[in-house]
């Protein structure tokens, strides 16, 4: 699970999460964060780089610095 908490002097209105620069989803309802379900399998053994990307209503967008996390699947 991805989780993101963004603001904004005009509120946020979506947060795209993306794997190694390319979308995988969005969020539009922040509730308590912007959350993304993630499946990960034994293609994605290895380093894999998460960021976010906030929206505001005008457009304007913030991104995230990286997350690196390593996939590994068990003996």
């Amino acid at each position: 699970l991805l989780t993101a908490t963004a603001s904004d002097n005009i509120g946020v209105a979506a947060v795209d999460f993306l794997r190694s620069g390319v979308r995988i989803g969005t969020d539009t309802t922040p509730g308590d964060g912007f959350t993304l379900s993630v499946a990960l399998g034994i293609g994605d053994v290895g380093p894999q780089s998460f960021t976010a990307e906030a929206r505001d209503p005008s457009n304007n967008v913030g991104t995230s610095a990286p997350v690196v996390v390593t996939v590994s699947v068990p003996n």
